[in-house]
């Protein structure tokens, strides 16, 4: 052994024994020990999507909408065919306007879609700052409404909210 190796063995070994006391006498976590679990995201809840687009419109003056399995209907196929065609967009992939999903007569729909928000708040929130979004809120010809989800995990939420007055 070389006359220099010996202190640095030494050294080492005392390195080495102050940080195993360190780790064992102390409250700090071993992070090497620990799988980082990102938090759930909220889900959004449809119904409350509703209620908070009738607290919105009778703040403004606007008759509450009354939910709709006619609309509901509608609503969850086409967020079906949104989920299947994986497309996120009010026309279809092929150019058809979202009232084809609809069967039966009506005077007037509309359809906001969302697919970042995952709060029911977050989602009414960036609907009232967009124009047209905020125009089918507010719309006062509506008077039914129905809103589907569909929850895709840490990655989004998809909403589509059907109004009209059918």
């Amino acid at each position: 052994m070389k006359k220099w190796e010996l202190p640095i063995i030494i050294l080492l070994l005392i390195v080495i024994s102050a940080g195993i006391i360190i780790n064992t006498n102390s409250n700090i976590p071993k992070y090497s020990n620990y799988v980082y679990i990102p938090p759930k995201p909220q889900k959004v809840d449809p119904l409350e999507v509703e209620r908070l687009t009738n607290e919105y419109r009778v703040s403004k003056g606007l008759s509450p909408l009354v939910h709709d399995e006619r609309l509901c209907t509608a609503a969850q196929t086409k967020l079906d065919d949104m989920v299947k065609r994986d497309y996120y967009a009010h026309n279809t992939p092929d150019g058809k306007l979202p009232w084809t999903f609809f069967t039966g007569s009506y005077y007037k729909l509309g359809e906001n879609l969302s697919d970042a928000n995952n709060t029911a708040v977050g989602t009414i929130k960036a609907w009232q700052v967009s124009p047209k979004h905020n125009d089918n809120l507010l719309e006062s010809v509506y008077r039914q409404t129905c809103v589907k989800t569909h929850y895709r995990g840490f990655q989004s939420e998809l909403v589509v909210a059907w109004y009209g007055n059918i």
